[in-house]
């Protein structure tokens, strides 16, 4: 029934005298205040008293619908333009047409099957309330997924940030764990991967960040991107996320002070045996399907990202926004900065010192584990002294 319809029926239900405001309250399940305000209006006009053929916004639907064409564009931007090109119209008008063409065009998220070896799409999760203990310290506990388009092959891991050295390790396990890679990897517009630059005023550009660009380059595969606040491309990861949730994080022992090796061994074991199970959508175990796959090879070494620093003179070492204090004995040396699986390592001539783990996924800090040997300072007054008297005797 429709709002004028129920007005109705209590008005009439009230002319009989055989209902009070309490009584009609309790039939139609709304507030006697509501009922009091109905029977106070003699009509109730929620019917349209336009013609919707008569809006303003029709004159503009082949303008919008060759917008939309081309390029995904929000309800905002294009009613920006219209209102340069003289057009008297509410964003909220806009906004209503832009979800008719829309319909229309049936612009919207397919799901599609891709071939084998060709995609895979990955994503992070978040778990309010959750920490894991790294190194004496409670860190919120993130969760990275990874699943291929074809087989339906899926990895879990549980990592302490969401930082870039962190994405490219645990993509670097993922591969590992399926012994291969696909294609391209698909991702929506996490800051670990998408640079976003202003060109002018209204037109963003959407840039790789270099150190992840240059990941990609090293293995050979392709970086996609979804469309601006469209996760809805990437609906296979997406639902992998619920299923995460619903079913990995209750197997964890405690919210707080997890054991980050003891999760992970959890998350891998649910991948083995969610894996060797028939998928709803395939009506095939991904485990089968995973060589047809065909992906392709791993290299002999794995990535690493080198940076050349210089040791100071006063022997502290720059690197992501943290000063890091070695030993003098390396001040004014050459070396070079190496991450490998989320570790730091210092490289100086044949000497390789671990400075720390990057954990913080808002500033990628450095956690100081390197610990230099403090140098005992002697006493100016007593060596002059000491010395004096060896003259004088």
């Amino acid at each position: 029934m429709t709002a004028q319809s129920i007005a109705m029926s209590i008005r009439a239900d009230f002319k009989t005298g055989n209902f009070s405001q309490l009584a009609l309250s309790r039939k139609y399940g709304i507030h006697r205040h509501t009922i009091k305000s109905i029977l106070a209006r003699s009509s109730d006009k929620y019917s349209r008293t336009s013609d919707p053929n008569n809006r303003r916004i029709l004159k503009y639907y082949d303008f919008i619908r060759d917008l939309l064409k081309k390029n995904e564009m929000h309800a905002t931007t294009i009613h920006r333009i219209l209102i340069k090109k003289g057009a008297k119209i509410g964003l909220t008008e806009v906004t209503k047409a832009v979800k008719e063409i829309k319909r229309e065009l049936d612009i919207s998220a397919i799901r599609y099957e891709t071939t084998p070896g060709q995609q895979a799409q990955a994503d992070w999760a978040e778990l309010p309330g959750y920490t894991v203990n790294i190194n004496g310290k409670q860190e919120k506990l993130h969760v990275f997924l990874l699943i291929l388009g074809y087989s339906r092959q899926k990895y879990v891991q549980f990592v302490p940030s969401e930082s870039l050295p962190m994405l490219i390790s645990c993509i670097q396990y993922a591969f590992e764990y399926y012994r291969g890679y696909p294609k391209e990897i698909l991702f929506d517009n996490m800051p670990q991967v998408v640079q976003r630059i202003m060109i002018d005023k209204e037109t963003p550009e959407r840039r790789i960040v270099p150190e992840m660009q240059n990941f990609a380059n090293y293995y050979g595969f392709d970086i996609k991107l979804c469309r601006v606040r469209r996760p809805q491309e990437k609906g296979k990861v997406e639902r992998f996320v619920e299923d995460v949730k619903d079913q990995i994080v209750p197997l964890l022992p405690s919210r707080t002070n997890l054991d980050l090796d003891e999760i992970n061994q959890i998350a891998i074991n649910w991948c083995n045996e969610i894996n060797s199970e028939v998928h709803d959508t395939t009506k095939e175990i991904p485990f089968d399907r995973l060589p047809n796959e065909h992906l392709r090879p791993l290299p002999s070494t794995t990535y690493t990202s080198y940076k050349p620093v210089k040791v100071s003179r006063e022997g502290y070492v720059y690197h992501r926004g943290v000063k890091t204090q070695i030993d003098n004995l390396y001040a004014c040396c050459e070396g070079t900065i190496v991450e490998k699986h989320n570790t730091v390592f210092l490289n100086i001539d044949e000497t390789s010192i671990v400075l720390g783990h990057l954990l913080s996924p808002k500033r990628e800090r450095v956690e100081l584990i390197y610990k230099p040997q403090k140098r005992k300072k002697t006493n100016v007054f007593i060596s002059t002294y000491q010395n004096n008297y060896d003259v004088f005797n």
